[in-house]
């Protein structure tokens, strides 16, 4: 997941993997957070993800979960349903 400490659908895409996906997966799926406000390297590491899965963002949250990227966070309900099912989908 690449986030930004000042935005709030990353602090709520993050609390969702802290809270309800890193319990439940953590033994499965390797969580890693880059903070892209900060640091250029992980910037750099963010436009390569880009341009490897072929996928454009022009914001975060940018989540890529085994290839499929997600942009944005709604609400757990919404995006953090669909984020669940495609971790489910590809254990």
């Amino acid at each position: 997941m690449f986030h930004s400490e000042t935005c709030p659908h990353c602090k709520a895409e993050i609390k969702f993997i802290d809270s309800e996906l890193r319990p439940q997966y953590g033994d499965k799926v390797d969580f890693k957070l880059y903070e892209v406000s900060k640091s250029a390297e992980n910037q750099k590491l963010m436009e390569q993800f880009m341009y490897y899965y072929k996928y454009n963002a022009q914001g975060v949250p940018l989540t890529f979960i085994d290839g499929t990227p997600f942009v944005g966070y709604d609400t757990d309900k919404t995006t953090g349903k669909v984020m669940r099912e495609t971790i489910e989908q590809k254990i």
